[in-house]
C-alpha cells in the first residue's frame, strides 16, 4: 500500500517537473509579450507567418 502511493507522488512530481522545463519557458515568453500589440495585423500577418512556414 505504501509503496503504491509513494509510485503514485514521484508521478505527480515528475509530470510537474516535465511541465515546468518544457512549458514554463515559452509561457513565460508568450506572457512577456502578449502586453505589447502586434505590429502586424490581418493580410501582413498572415503573409508573415506563410513567409516563415515555407522558409
Amino acid at each position: 500500500m505504501m509503496s503504491s502511493v509513494f509510485t503514485y507522488f514521484a508521478l505527480m512530481v515528475r509530470m510537474m517537473i516535465f511541465c515546468t522545463v518544457f512549458i514554463g519557458p515559452p509561457a513565460s515568453f508568450a506572457l512577456l509579450n502578449s502586453a505589447y500589440p502586434p505590429k502586424i495585423s490581418a493580410a501582413g500577418l498572415v503573409i508573415f507567418v506563410s513567409l516563415q512556414r515555407a522558409a
